[in-house]
């Protein structure tokens, strides 16, 4: 019965602990979707070609085509800034799109400084508020 009495206590002072923690034994995780450069980061001074790592983290990064909520690809814009949500990301100079799902490239740049936007856009190019800019200067 001695044993019985002690487990009862340990058991008490545990959930008394967790009820002074919040009751919750971990944090809540942030499930936002986001994106960035893995690589460059943002200051950095690199040089061409650039190398370009992107990441997404609770969204899913597939090939253009078809549109589906929660999935999309990368797009970097060199010369522009990042696009407002729904505008169609064209396909013209400084816009590079990776509609096959890339998450890694190299960036021909010329020396000088560049404020780079990775957005991302889904399966028919219209742009996502998923975005990230950095600013790099190229030797």
């Amino acid at each position: 019965m001695k044993g019985l009495a002690k487990l009862g206590t340990v058991l008490l002072m545990f959930v008394l602990t967790l009820a002074a923690c919040g009751g919750n034994a971990a944090p809540e995780a942030n499930d936002s979707p986001s994106v960035r450069f893995v690589t460059p980061q943002d200051g950095d001074t690199v040089t061409s070609p650039v190398q370009v790592q992107m990441e997404a983290t609770n969204f899913t990064i597939e090939e253009a085509g078809e549109v589906r909520e929660g999935a999309g690809h990368f797009h970097i814009m060199v010369y522009e800034g990042c696009l407002a949500t729904g505008e169609i990301i064209p396909a013209a100079e400084g816009f590079n799109h990776f509609g096959m799902g890339q998450t890694e490239t190299e960036l021909e740049l010329e020396p000088g400084e560049y404020t780079l936007c990775l957005q991302v856009g889904d399966g028919i190019h219209a742009a996502v508020d998923l975005v990230d800019e950095i600013t790099i200067t190229v030797e």
